[in-house]
């Protein structure tokens, strides 16, 4: 799994590989392997840059935080062996 996330954050590097739902993916990445904080803060800090095209599109942005909250702490709580 370590390997998995090494590589989406290597195409997270890459401005033009990035997406919402890469950023997600990698904040589940982060709960799978118990790093619930940094699944959090891996988000929170990287969620700005879709915010234009989120309130362009009438969605809540606070939503979409609370979303990947409740995703990273059903993950965190089940995590793979």
């Amino acid at each position: 799994m370590e390997s998995l996330i090494h590589q989406r954050l290597l195409r997270w590097a890459q401005p033009k590989n990035r997406s919402l739902q890469l950023l997600q993916t990698l904040a589940a990445d982060y709960a799978v392997l118990s790093q619930r904080a940094e699944a959090r803060r891996f988000f929170a800090s990287n969620l700005s840059l879709f915010l234009p095209d989120l309130r362009k599109k009438g969605i809540d942005p606070n939503a979409c935080i609370e979303d990947v909250e409740s995703l990273v702490d059903r993950l965190a709580s089940n995590p793979q062996p």
